[in-house]
């Protein structure tokens, strides 16, 4: 895959890749320094295991563990819940 701008995020959540419905994507963050704005649109698709396995290696030990132990973008009733499972 040939991509400019690559972004990982768990297939369960919602904002993971598309259905196939719909792959059109867009992300617009503010340049504060020249008060302009960048979009970037495009097309979404799912990367192969070994590059999302690259990408994961690359993540401080801590940032690992924390994707391992917390279900990303979902609320969590306690604190200690999330402290449970990271001592396991």
């Amino acid at each position: 895959m040939t991509s400019a701008v690559s972004f990982f995020t768990p297939i369960s959540r919602a904002a993971g890749p598309p259905d196939g419905d719909n792959p059109n994507v867009s992300l617009l963050f503010p340049w504060l320094a020249l008060e302009r704005q960048v979009v970037i649109c495009g097309l979404a698709e799912k990367v192969s295991t070994a590059e999302t396995l690259a990408y994961f290696l690359t993540r401080p030990r801590g940032s690992q563990l924390g994707a391992w132990v917390s279900a990303q973008s979902s609320v969590i009733t306690t604190r200690s819940l999330l402290e449970q499972k990271w001592r396991k």
